[in-house]
């Protein structure tokens, strides 16, 4: 998000430019990194050593820039737009309230170029954060310094009030946003956490810090989490015997699983599976005893369209119209994506319509033309009438429940009709 920075007037020498130049040099040798722009010998410029901070941080080497940066201020050099490039490093380094603190003291300055490229990166920055809608871009103008940093207390209220809505991504995006900009310091005791695992440790570092707020702050969110990790096992054992009792193993639930967070995250990813192979009932049974525990998510109604959509689909249409008004931007993404498809999916309900008009009035076949269109025009795996039509053929001997070797042995069938359909056309045609 880097902007052009000019460098001032005209270049001029570092102090003690020699003894820095030659620091600077050594210091890059030592780390692998071949300088750009600084000379090889004798003294560099400011502009000089500007480009080569510039040139570590395009090629994703802000630790570099901000490492030769401090060289400099250890040799006395001060310059506006040696802050500005420190500004943009820490930018590039996910510390953006840092940054953003003496950007707000250049645009303050007397150098009225470094202020007015100021000006411009607060608002990249502003934007930067409306757009990922983790934490409102006003935030920034909270200053740095203090105890606790304002900032750090509020973002860290934020993320509380996300756990109490059970919206676990938002809260672990915000602590890790605590953890980029070194509010809040955390050592995890497993070497690739879960987010639900790391949330509680992003919590324990936050009751480290010096300040009684922020530990009375913290205290509260761990005994909340300790609180949801009881109240997600309760869930998922009450939804294993759901499962246990229509003979489905479960595949997430009760399940260890780094990707997914106890609870709701494994209910849902054992809805999906559910769906997928045709066990819709226990989907649907199992968003339904979900509703009876209490439970209520965005992503339950979403599960609830995509069984309905087969059958009813003014009724999934209603339910992700409905969902176009979440808080959440994921989910209103989705529901506009499934608008769309029902939109855009003529062929499908027309499909649908024949299925069920020709089985209420006991004919076999004549919607299958529809079908062998369907295999020809795209891919029918997509198809739910074609998910359920595989779904529908009877067991073979000795056969394995299959979902991917039903819908093979559909395709088979259909690719079959549709030669002998096309031989009598050809009879017909000689």
């Amino acid at each position: 998000m880097d902007i052009d920075c000019p460098f001032g007037p005209a270049p001029f020498m570092l102090p003690q430019a020699d003894r820095l130049s030659e620091t600077l040099r050594r210091h890059c040798a030592l780390v692998g990194w071949q300088p750009r722009h600084l000379p090889a010998q004798g003294a560099a410029t400011e502009p000089q050593l500007l480009e080569e901070l510039i040139d570590c941080r395009e090629a994703e080497r802000a630790d570099l820039s901000l490492e030769l940066i401090k060289i400099a201020d250890l040799a006395g050099w001060q310059s506006p737009w040696l802050e500005d490039n420190r500004a943009r490093a820490l930018v590039h380094q996910q510390q953006s309230w840092r940054a953003a603190a003496i950007w707000r003291k250049l645009q303050a300055g007397e150098d009225s170029g470094a202020a007015a490229a100021a000006v411009k990166m607060l608002s990249l920055v502003r934007e930067q954060f409306d757009e990922q809608g983790v934490v409102e871009p006003e935030l920034l103008e909270l200053a740095e310094e203090g105890s606790p940093p304002p900032a750090l207390q509020a973002v860290l209220q934020q993320a509380l009030n996300h756990q109490r809505s059970t919206t676990a991504p938002q809260t672990h995006r915000l602590l890790k946003l605590a953890q980029q900009q070194g509010w809040i310091k955390a050592s995890p005791s497993d070497p690739e956490p879960s987010s639900w695992q790391e949330i509680q440790e992003l919590w324990r570092g936050a009751q480290q810090h010096p300040d009684p707020t922020i530990q009375s702050l913290a205290t509260d969110a761990l005994e909340l989490h300790n609180h949801q990790s009881r109240e997600a096992a309760e869930l998922e054992n009450q939804l294993i015997q759901s499962c246990l009792q229509a003979g489905w193993p479960p595949r997430h639930l009760g399940q260890t699983d780094r990707k997914a967070n106890p609870g709701m995250d494994r209910v849902l990813l054992e809805i999906v599976a559910c769906r997928e192979c045709g066990a819709s009932l226990l989907s649907q049974r199992l968003i339904q005893r979900c509703h009876e525990l209490g439970c209520s998510s965005p992503w339950l109604e979403d599960n609830a369209a995509r069984l309905l959509q087969g059958s009813d689909r003014q009724a999934a249409r209603t339910i992700w119209q409905h969902l176009l008004n979440s808080d959440d931007p994921e989910v209103r993404n989705t529901a506009a994506q499934a608008l769309g498809h029902l939109v855009n999916d003529e062929q499908e309900a027309l499909l649908l319509e024949a299925i069920t008009a020709t089985r209420e009035q006991g004919q076999q076949r004549p919607w299958r033309p529809l079908l062998r269109q369907r295999l020809l025009e795209r891919d029918g795996s997509t198809s739910p009438s074609w998910r359920r039509e595989a779904i529908q053929l009877p067991m073979q001997a000795g056969e394995a429940w299959d979902l991917h070797l039903r819908r093979h042995r559909l395709a088979q069938q259909l690719a079959r009709e549709q030669l002998e359909l096309l031989e009598q056309q050809l009879l017909g045609a000689s």
